[in-house]
């Protein structure tokens, strides 16, 4: 027999934050706790298996997520150039313990791409010689936040201008972008538009990828501690940091053609971006592998699997998957 309030759908109070970590038709869970802590401003929901945390704003609540997360991600290849700007300042990127290595790229960029074989060494196509020109004036070039100047499938699937302005906050700190001529770059870094792919051999320096490795490792895992790490980067970014702290999580994805899991590109991209966008809009933070494949269960058909290479979340899109991209929220004028 049906008794007492708890038999029934739940229904959201406005006094607590939404969030996935409930069904909408759930029965309602007795015995929550609530835990105020006036001191630090915060409000602790305890439910059976699941806490969340939320600032205490008078009768408004934001939602706390990914600050134990982080999430590597790919350069574009394309990137939006800009007409009006300040240029960049290495002085003003994060990881400023990579500067001296970002010049040595910048100079050994350069030297290659003001030679005549530039084409050919930077393996890009003669439709690309206007971006590699541009080149050689990256310190003249105006310069936007790394957000605005990658515009490939995977940036436009995470689609940072139609977040909320608390999760856009999030993406700026919990996201870091691997560059074969930065190093490592947060959304919020200023940097101009730019061509070369961690894959190049630059004659002074030998494969991006190694050199960076040596360079970058110690100050990454500084940064990255003890905290999760979703790893969406395609393999010639990956070869560039390996992460060392063992709670590390790749993103990979396939597509059912005819019964048969196949990778598919194109969706991976797509889908890696859609999966950086789920992250920052929970209220729900994963510590661990199988957190997070519970958490990204309830969007994808998901599994984990390991092997040498370390633990991979597999995601698997169904044979009529088919993707939209998100529209570019209108831009707003600076007060």
């Amino acid at each position: 027999p049906r008794v007492g309030v708890t038999h029934h759908p739940v229904l959201w109070s406005p006094d607590v934050p939404r969030g996935n970590c409930l069904p909408r038709d759930r029965l309602a869970i007795p015995f929550t706790t609530i835990l105020v802590n006036l001191e630090q401003n915060f409000i602790h929901y305890v439910l059976p298996g699941v806490m969340f945390s939320s600032l205490i704003c008078g009768s408004r609540c934001i939602s706390v997520t990914l600050k134990d997360v982080l999430i590597l991600l790919p350069p574009s290849e394309g990137k939006t150039a800009h007409t009006s700007g300040t240029p960049f300042s290495f002085n003003e990127l994060s990881f400023p313990e990579l500067g001296e290595f970002r010049s040595e790229v910048l100079a050994a960029l350069q030297k290659v791409s003001a030679r005549s074989d530039a084409m050919d060494t930077l393996a890009v196509g003669a439709s690309l010689a206007g971006e590699v020109e541009r080149n050689l004036n990256l310190q003249q070039e105006p310069a936007a936040k790394a957000h605005d100047i990658y515009s490939g499938v995977l940036y436009e699937a995470l689609g940072y201008s139609t977040l909320t302005a608390q999760q856009q906050q999030l993406a700026d700190e919990s996201v870091i972008v691997i560059s074969g001529l930065w190093g490592a770059v947060k959304f919020k870094d200023r940097i101009p538009p730019y061509r070369l792919s961690m894959s190049v051999k630059l004659d002074e320096l030998g494969k991006l990828a190694s050199w960076w490795k040596k360079r970058m490792s110690a100050v990454l895992d500084q940064a990255a501690g003890n905290q999760l790490i979703v790893d969406a980067r395609s393999s010639t970014y990956s070869a560039a940091y390996k992460p060392a702290n063992g709670n590390v999580v790749a993103v990979n994805v396939f597509q059912l053609r005819n019964g048969t899991p196949k990778v598919v590109s194109h969706f991976a991209k797509h889908t890696r971006g859609e999966v950086a966008r789920f992250l920052l809009q929970q209220t729900v933070e994963p510590a661990t592998a199988q957190e997070l494949l519970d958490l990204v269960q309830g969007r994808w058909d998901a599994s984990l699997v390991e092997d040498k290479k370390g633990v991979a979340l597999n995601i698997l899109l169904p044979e009529d998957h088919q993707f939209t991209t998100l529209k570019k929220a209108p831009e707003m004028s600076a007060v």
